[in-house]
Protein backbone atom coordinates (compact mmCIF):
# COMPACT_ATOMS: atom_id res chain seq x y z
CA UNK A 1 0.00 0.00 0.00
CA UNK A 2 1.06 3.41 -0.57
CA UNK A 3 1.84 5.55 2.13
CA UNK A 4 -0.52 8.79 2.06
CA UNK A 5 -0.12 12.06 4.29
CA UNK A 6 -2.42 14.30 5.06
CA UNK A 7 -2.85 17.93 5.57
CA UNK A 8 -4.70 20.05 7.92
CA UNK A 9 -5.57 23.71 8.03
CA UNK A 10 -8.61 23.58 10.15
CA UNK A 11 -11.59 21.99 11.37
CA UNK A 12 -13.78 23.26 8.58
CA UNK A 13 -11.55 22.30 6.08
CA UNK A 14 -12.02 18.53 4.66
CA UNK A 15 -8.67 16.51 4.69
CA UNK A 16 -7.77 15.91 1.36
CA UNK A 17 -5.16 12.27 1.02
CA UNK A 18 -2.25 13.06 -1.25
CA UNK A 19 -0.43 9.89 -2.38
CA UNK A 20 2.98 9.37 -1.92
CA UNK A 21 4.52 9.45 -4.97
CA UNK A 22 3.37 12.67 -5.62
CA UNK A 23 6.23 14.00 -3.52
CA UNK A 24 8.92 12.83 -4.89
CA UNK A 25 10.79 15.27 -7.02
CA UNK A 26 12.21 14.29 -10.18
CA UNK A 27 9.45 11.49 -10.74
CA UNK A 28 9.19 10.28 -13.86
CA UNK A 29 6.06 8.47 -14.96
CA UNK A 30 6.42 5.69 -17.20
CA UNK A 31 3.95 5.86 -20.42
CA UNK A 32 2.63 2.38 -21.68
CA UNK A 33 3.76 1.47 -25.10
CA UNK A 34 0.95 2.25 -27.90
CA UNK A 35 0.33 -1.06 -29.34
CA UNK A 36 0.87 -0.22 -33.41
CA UNK A 37 -1.01 -2.15 -36.20
CA UNK A 38 0.97 -3.13 -38.77
CA UNK A 39 -0.94 -1.53 -41.85
CA UNK A 40 -2.02 -3.86 -44.24
CA UNK A 41 0.14 -4.04 -47.26
CA UNK A 42 -0.92 -3.16 -50.92
CA UNK A 43 -2.20 -5.75 -52.92
CA UNK A 44 0.66 -7.03 -55.61
CA UNK A 45 -0.51 -6.36 -59.24
CA UNK A 46 0.21 -9.67 -60.41
CA UNK A 47 -2.05 -11.73 -63.02
CA UNK A 48 -3.50 -13.70 -60.89
CA UNK A 49 -5.49 -10.61 -58.85
CA UNK A 50 -8.83 -9.92 -59.43
CA UNK A 51 -7.72 -6.34 -59.74
CA UNK A 52 -4.64 -6.47 -61.92
CA UNK A 53 -4.33 -3.84 -64.32
CA UNK A 54 -2.38 -4.87 -67.10
CA UNK A 55 -1.05 -1.49 -68.12
CA UNK A 56 0.74 -0.24 -71.42
CA UNK A 57 2.87 -3.18 -72.35
CA UNK A 58 5.24 -1.17 -75.14
CA UNK A 59 6.31 2.12 -76.19
CA UNK A 60 3.96 3.37 -79.02
CA UNK A 61 6.22 3.85 -82.43
CA UNK A 62 4.51 7.04 -83.55
CA UNK A 63 4.30 8.24 -79.96
CA UNK A 64 8.16 7.63 -79.91
CA UNK A 65 8.75 8.77 -83.27
CA UNK A 66 7.34 12.38 -82.81
CA UNK A 67 9.83 12.97 -79.48
CA UNK A 68 13.09 11.77 -80.01
CA UNK A 69 12.81 13.02 -84.36
CA UNK A 70 9.73 14.88 -85.18
CA UNK A 71 9.66 17.49 -82.74
CA UNK A 72 13.36 18.78 -83.28
CA UNK A 73 12.37 18.72 -87.14
CA UNK A 74 9.59 20.95 -86.57
CA UNK A 75 11.70 23.32 -84.37
CA UNK A 76 13.67 23.93 -86.85
CA UNK A 77 11.36 24.47 -89.41
CA UNK A 78 8.96 26.66 -87.56
CA UNK A 79 11.66 28.36 -85.77
CA UNK A 80 11.20 32.52 -86.56
CA UNK A 81 13.74 35.04 -85.37
CA UNK A 82 13.06 38.10 -84.55
CA UNK A 83 15.45 41.03 -84.10
CA UNK A 84 15.04 44.16 -81.96
CA UNK A 85 13.97 46.51 -84.70
CA UNK A 86 11.37 43.59 -86.13
CA UNK A 87 9.80 43.82 -82.68
CA UNK A 88 9.64 47.20 -82.32
CA UNK A 89 7.80 47.78 -85.43
CA UNK A 90 5.49 45.15 -84.42
CA UNK A 91 4.27 47.29 -81.15
CA UNK A 92 4.18 50.81 -83.30
CA UNK A 93 2.20 48.62 -85.70
CA UNK A 94 0.44 47.61 -83.01
CA UNK A 95 -0.21 51.00 -81.46
CA UNK A 96 -0.99 52.40 -84.50
CA UNK A 97 -4.12 49.59 -85.05
CA UNK A 98 -4.90 50.73 -81.48
CA UNK A 99 -4.91 54.45 -82.32
CA UNK A 100 -6.84 53.95 -85.71
CA UNK A 101 -9.67 52.20 -83.46
CA UNK A 102 -9.63 54.89 -80.76
CA UNK A 103 -10.31 57.55 -83.17
CA UNK A 104 -13.26 55.19 -85.22
CA UNK A 105 -15.00 54.94 -81.54
CA UNK A 106 -14.74 58.92 -81.11
CA UNK A 107 -16.22 59.55 -84.16
CA UNK A 108 -18.44 56.96 -83.79
CA UNK A 109 -19.93 58.52 -80.60
CA UNK A 110 -20.00 62.15 -82.35
CA UNK A 111 -22.47 60.29 -85.25
CA UNK A 112 -25.62 61.69 -84.39
CA UNK A 113 -27.41 58.09 -86.11
CA UNK A 114 -25.33 55.97 -83.76
CA UNK A 115 -27.08 57.87 -80.99
CA UNK A 116 -29.07 56.08 -78.35
CA UNK A 117 -28.30 52.73 -80.41
CA UNK A 118 -26.40 49.02 -79.78
CA UNK A 119 -22.45 49.07 -81.07
CA UNK A 120 -22.88 47.56 -84.52
CA UNK A 121 -20.76 44.02 -84.74
CA UNK A 122 -17.50 43.71 -86.09
CA UNK A 123 -17.71 43.38 -89.57
CA UNK A 124 -16.42 40.51 -91.38
CA UNK A 125 -17.21 36.64 -90.32
CA UNK A 126 -13.37 35.78 -89.47
CA UNK A 127 -12.47 34.97 -85.77
CA UNK A 128 -9.64 36.79 -83.89
CA UNK A 129 -7.16 34.89 -83.40
CA UNK A 130 -4.47 35.34 -80.79
CA UNK A 131 -1.22 36.52 -81.25
CA UNK A 132 1.23 34.19 -82.17
CA UNK A 133 4.00 34.00 -79.21
CA UNK A 134 7.87 33.89 -79.68
CA UNK A 135 9.28 30.43 -81.06
CA UNK A 136 10.22 28.18 -78.38
CA UNK A 137 10.46 24.56 -76.83
CA UNK A 138 6.35 25.39 -75.39
CA UNK A 139 4.91 26.67 -79.13
CA UNK A 140 6.23 22.99 -81.20
CA UNK A 141 3.04 21.73 -83.18
CA UNK A 142 1.94 18.62 -81.62
CA UNK A 143 -1.68 16.31 -81.74
CA UNK A 144 -3.80 17.57 -79.60
CA UNK A 145 -6.50 14.69 -79.73
CA UNK A 146 -8.48 12.93 -83.30
CA UNK A 147 -12.31 13.51 -83.38
CA UNK A 148 -14.17 10.76 -85.46
CA UNK A 149 -17.72 11.43 -86.30
CA UNK A 150 -19.89 9.12 -88.43
CA UNK A 151 -23.80 9.89 -89.40
CA UNK A 152 -25.89 6.96 -90.86
CA UNK A 153 -28.56 8.62 -93.46
CA UNK A 154 -30.60 5.32 -92.65
CA UNK A 155 -31.25 6.03 -89.18
CA UNK A 156 -33.85 8.55 -90.27
CA UNK A 157 -36.17 5.73 -91.00
CA UNK A 158 -34.45 3.14 -88.46
CA UNK A 159 -32.64 4.26 -85.53
CA UNK A 160 -31.15 0.51 -85.46
CA UNK A 161 -29.12 1.01 -88.36
CA UNK A 162 -26.76 3.75 -86.43
CA UNK A 163 -25.63 0.96 -84.46
CA UNK A 164 -23.97 0.01 -87.53
CA UNK A 165 -21.68 3.08 -86.93
CA UNK A 166 -21.28 2.58 -83.45
CA UNK A 167 -20.22 -0.68 -83.69
CA UNK A 168 -17.74 0.13 -86.28
CA UNK A 169 -16.17 3.13 -84.41
CA UNK A 170 -15.62 1.06 -81.56
CA UNK A 171 -14.12 -2.01 -83.23
CA UNK A 172 -11.68 0.67 -84.67
CA UNK A 173 -10.91 2.80 -81.64
CA UNK A 174 -11.66 0.63 -78.34
CA UNK A 175 -13.24 3.92 -77.41
CA UNK A 176 -17.44 3.48 -77.06
CA UNK A 177 -18.63 6.81 -79.26
CA UNK A 178 -21.61 9.08 -77.66
CA UNK A 179 -24.73 9.59 -79.86
CA UNK A 180 -25.72 12.72 -81.46
CA UNK A 181 -28.98 14.05 -81.92
CA UNK A 182 -30.46 16.49 -84.26
CA UNK A 183 -31.00 20.00 -83.29
CA UNK A 184 -32.63 21.49 -86.26
CA UNK A 185 -35.06 20.04 -88.54
CA UNK A 186 -34.94 19.48 -92.29
CA UNK A 187 -38.27 18.72 -94.33
CA UNK A 188 -36.52 16.99 -97.21
CA UNK A 189 -34.53 14.23 -95.21
CA UNK A 190 -37.61 14.32 -93.08
CA UNK A 191 -35.54 15.15 -89.71
CA UNK A 192 -37.63 16.50 -86.62
CA UNK A 193 -35.38 18.95 -84.42
CA UNK A 194 -35.13 18.87 -80.91
CA UNK A 195 -37.89 20.86 -78.97
CA UNK A 196 -36.28 24.47 -78.20
CA UNK A 197 -38.07 25.51 -75.08
CA UNK A 198 -36.69 28.36 -72.79
CA UNK A 199 -35.27 26.48 -69.49
CA UNK A 200 -35.91 29.59 -67.40
CA UNK A 201 -39.52 30.10 -67.96
CA UNK A 202 -39.71 25.80 -66.90
CA UNK A 203 -37.76 26.38 -64.23
CA UNK A 204 -39.83 29.63 -63.41
CA UNK A 205 -43.58 27.28 -63.78
CA UNK A 206 -42.73 24.65 -62.20
CA UNK A 207 -41.11 26.60 -59.18
CA UNK A 208 -44.79 28.22 -58.08
CA UNK A 209 -47.25 26.09 -59.86
CA UNK A 210 -45.87 22.29 -60.22
CA UNK A 211 -42.82 21.99 -57.51
CA UNK A 212 -43.16 18.19 -57.32
CA UNK A 213 -42.90 17.65 -60.96
CA UNK A 214 -39.34 16.47 -62.85
CA UNK A 215 -38.96 16.75 -66.78
CA UNK A 216 -36.21 16.18 -69.15
CA UNK A 217 -35.99 18.51 -72.21
CA UNK A 218 -37.41 16.21 -75.61
CA UNK A 219 -34.13 15.36 -78.06
CA UNK A 220 -33.72 15.58 -81.14
CA UNK A 221 -33.99 12.40 -83.80
CA UNK A 222 -30.33 10.07 -83.50
CA UNK A 223 -28.39 10.91 -86.83
CA UNK A 224 -24.79 10.06 -85.48
CA UNK A 225 -21.86 9.68 -83.43
CA UNK A 226 -19.18 10.74 -82.69
CA UNK A 227 -15.75 10.12 -80.28
CA UNK A 228 -12.49 12.31 -79.36
CA UNK A 229 -9.24 9.51 -79.40
CA UNK A 230 -6.34 11.50 -76.66
CA UNK A 231 -3.18 9.79 -75.66
CA UNK A 232 -2.31 5.93 -76.22
CA UNK A 233 -5.53 5.66 -78.56
CA UNK A 234 -4.92 8.42 -80.66
CA UNK A 235 -1.27 7.43 -81.80
CA UNK A 236 -2.60 3.78 -81.87
CA UNK A 237 -5.73 4.98 -84.48
CA UNK A 238 -3.41 6.82 -86.73
CA UNK A 239 -0.76 4.12 -86.60
CA UNK A 240 -3.68 2.18 -88.49
CA UNK A 241 -4.62 5.32 -90.26
CA UNK A 242 -1.13 5.63 -91.68
CA UNK A 243 0.28 2.15 -92.32
CA UNK A 244 -2.84 0.18 -93.48
CA UNK A 245 -5.60 1.91 -94.60
CA UNK A 246 -4.11 4.80 -96.79
CA UNK A 247 -1.66 3.41 -99.01
CA UNK A 248 -4.79 0.37 -99.89
CA UNK A 249 -7.40 3.19 -100.93
CA UNK A 250 -7.68 3.37 -104.46
CA UNK A 251 -7.64 6.58 -106.55
CA UNK A 252 -6.96 9.18 -103.09
CA UNK A 253 -4.11 11.19 -104.22
CA UNK A 254 -3.84 12.94 -100.44
CA UNK A 255 -5.28 15.41 -98.88
CA UNK A 256 -5.58 19.22 -100.85
CA UNK A 257 -2.80 21.40 -100.69
CA UNK A 258 -4.81 24.39 -98.70
CA UNK A 259 -6.69 21.56 -96.42
CA UNK A 260 -6.91 23.59 -92.87
CA UNK A 261 -8.49 25.95 -90.37
CA UNK A 262 -6.80 27.81 -87.68
CA UNK A 263 -4.43 24.52 -87.79
CA UNK A 264 -6.82 22.29 -87.21
CA UNK A 265 -7.36 19.40 -90.42
CA UNK A 266 -10.13 17.14 -91.43
CA UNK A 267 -11.05 14.80 -94.38
CA UNK A 268 -13.28 12.09 -94.87
CA UNK A 269 -13.38 8.29 -95.55
CA UNK A 270 -15.68 7.03 -97.79
CA UNK A 271 -17.73 4.33 -96.88
CA UNK A 272 -15.38 2.17 -99.35
CA UNK A 273 -12.27 2.77 -97.01
CA UNK A 274 -13.21 1.66 -93.83
CA UNK A 275 -13.78 -2.27 -94.57
CA UNK A 276 -9.90 -1.47 -94.97
CA UNK A 277 -9.16 -1.67 -91.31
CA UNK A 278 -8.39 -4.81 -90.05
CA UNK A 279 -10.67 -4.73 -87.19
CA UNK A 280 -13.59 -4.62 -89.64
CA UNK A 281 -12.08 -6.92 -91.86
CA UNK A 282 -12.18 -9.90 -90.27
CA UNK A 283 -15.64 -9.36 -88.83
CA UNK A 284 -16.79 -7.74 -92.71
CA UNK A 285 -20.48 -9.81 -92.83
CA UNK A 286 -21.53 -8.62 -89.22
CA UNK A 287 -22.21 -5.22 -90.88
CA UNK A 288 -25.10 -4.85 -92.44
CA UNK A 289 -23.97 -1.25 -93.53
CA UNK A 290 -20.86 0.30 -93.47
CA UNK A 291 -20.94 3.91 -92.78
CA UNK A 292 -18.31 6.36 -93.47
CA UNK A 293 -17.17 8.54 -91.01
CA UNK A 294 -15.04 12.35 -91.17
CA UNK A 295 -11.70 12.63 -89.38
CA UNK A 296 -10.25 15.49 -87.65
CA UNK A 297 -6.78 16.38 -86.43
CA UNK A 298 -6.81 18.44 -83.67
CA UNK A 299 -3.18 20.56 -83.22
CA UNK A 300 -1.68 22.72 -81.23
CA UNK A 301 -0.38 24.65 -84.18
CA UNK A 302 -0.94 28.72 -85.25
CA UNK A 303 -1.52 28.20 -88.67
CA UNK A 304 -2.72 25.85 -91.47
CA UNK A 305 0.96 25.19 -93.02
CA UNK A 306 2.45 24.34 -89.83
CA UNK A 307 -0.39 21.65 -89.35
CA UNK A 308 -0.04 20.54 -92.33
CA UNK A 309 3.74 20.62 -91.77
CA UNK A 310 3.01 17.81 -88.66
CA UNK A 311 0.79 16.05 -90.61
CA UNK A 312 3.43 15.58 -93.28
CA UNK A 313 5.62 14.72 -90.59
CA UNK A 314 3.61 11.79 -89.91
CA UNK A 315 3.73 10.76 -93.53
CA UNK A 316 0.52 11.82 -94.76
CA UNK A 317 0.64 12.94 -98.05
CA UNK A 318 -0.84 16.25 -99.79
CA UNK A 319 -1.63 17.16 -103.11
CA UNK A 320 0.55 19.41 -104.78
CA UNK A 321 -0.55 22.87 -106.09
CA UNK A 322 -0.24 22.21 -109.65
CA UNK A 323 -2.21 19.70 -109.46
CA UNK A 324 -5.12 21.53 -108.50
Amino acid sequence: MLKQTCFAFSKNVTILPIPYFLQIRNFHYKRRKKVRIPKPKPPMNLPTDPDFYAGRTGLIRFEEYYHNTLAEDLMVMTYRHKTKEMIKAEVEERARQLQAADEAAAAALENPYLKNRPTPPPRGKKSIKPKRPSSSVKTIPQLDKIDLHCMVKESLQRKEALLNGIMALYSITSELPTVVYSKHGVANWKLRPGKQICVEMMQFILFFFLENLTFDLPKGMPIACKVSLKGAAMYAFLDKLIEIVLPRTREWHGLPANAGKDGNIAFGLPSQAVPLFLDIEINYEMYPIIPGFDVVFNTTAYTNPEGRLLLSGFQIPFQSAQKR
